[in-house]
């Protein structure tokens, strides 16, 4: 429970640009809708407007945003944190990700977590539909999958069974 919450905290604080990436959610300019204006942000905005209501949505877990942006269902986010089933969350950002939450804290996690996200083999996509459902990635990551919308590399995909299996 430790580990968790301290990350939270971290993360809910923000955090700054240091070449990687990683920059400070929190001061950085909106949109109207509270997004951030990267590419990002750019492809929320455009899934918040474009995909049904009832897409269910792989976007990065670092993004505090992600959620208040594309008002959509996602896999896990460092955000929205189930208090109740702590454990099932922590597997699904595991899954997302790649990466571990276990011995890693504040900006090593959050860099973790943005790099194994933008790192995942498309072989993900295939077990993320299977299974959480989703019908949609949003990412920097480039997959045999058809593209719904473009801004700079990040990318929104749709994901179809077939084209997964």
């Amino acid at each position: 429970l430790a580990a968790p919450l301290a990350m939270f905290l971290f993360l809910a604080a923000g955090s700054a640009d240091d070449g990687r990436g990683m920059t400070n959610r929190l001061t950085g300019w909106r949109d109207r809708h509270g997004a951030v204006a990267d590419d990002t942000g750019r492809a929320f905005a455009w899934a918040r407007t474009h995909l049904p209501a009832r897409a269910v949505v792989a976007a990065p877990p670092d993004r505090k945003d992600a959620y208040s942006s594309l008002r959509r269902p996602s896999v896990a986010s460092v955000v929205n944190i189930p208090l109740e089933d702590l454990s099932a969350w922590r597997a699904r950002l595991d899954d997302l990700t790649g990466v571990s939450m276990e011995g890693r804290s504040g900006y090593d996690l959050a860099y973790s977590l943005a790099f194994g996200f933008r790192h995942q083999p498309f072989a993900a996509v295939a077990r993320w539909q299977q299974r959480y459902g989703i019908t949609h990635v949003i990412t920097t990551a480039v997959y045999p999958l058809p593209v719904l919308f473009r801004s700079g590399d990040t990318r929104v995909y749709q994901v179809n069974v077939r084209d997964v299996r």
